[in-house]
């Protein structure tokens, strides 16, 4: 099992997966809640569902879609939502709209730090950034 090591002078917020982006101005990230659980598809104590509680403020004049919203590790590494979650039909937010949502993502683990990232299409230019745990 691969465990994280701590390098003497090694800040994680330094990297670039830390640092905000050109984020479009009036929108929001609020992550109000989040928990790990076992996949219940495979029952893998290193992947777990990690559950996200958001609240999506959007005072853009943007239309901005949910469903290209991921979860970025310290690492850099990427996790789209998770196969529960692909079914839902995720709502679309128009200027001046707010929304609370709870989705899950597939992570690796506990130990790493994460940030809840929308993006303007799947892979595309990151709208917003904020941090889960």
């Amino acid at each position: 099992i691969a465990e994280p090591i701590s390098l003497p002078g090694f800040k994680p917020l330094g990297l670039d997966s830390a640092k905000n982006k050109d984020h479009l101005d009036g929108l929001g990230l609020t992550v109000t809640s989040h928990k790990f659980e076992e996949n219940p598809v495979t029952k893998d104590k290193n992947g777990l569902v990690l559950f996200v509680s958001v609240t999506v403020n959007n005072d853009s004049k943007s239309l901005v879609k949910l469903s290209n919203l991921q979860v970025v590790s310290e690492m850099n590494d990427s996790y789209d939502l998770f196969i529960a979650a692909v079914g839902k039909n995720l709502p679309r937010l128009g200027p001046g709209k707010t929304q609370s949502i709870t989705l899950p993502f597939l992570v690796d683990g506990k130990k790493l730090k994460y940030f809840l990232v929308l993006r303007n299409e799947p892979n595309g230019k990151e709208l917003a950034r904020t941090p889960i745990n």
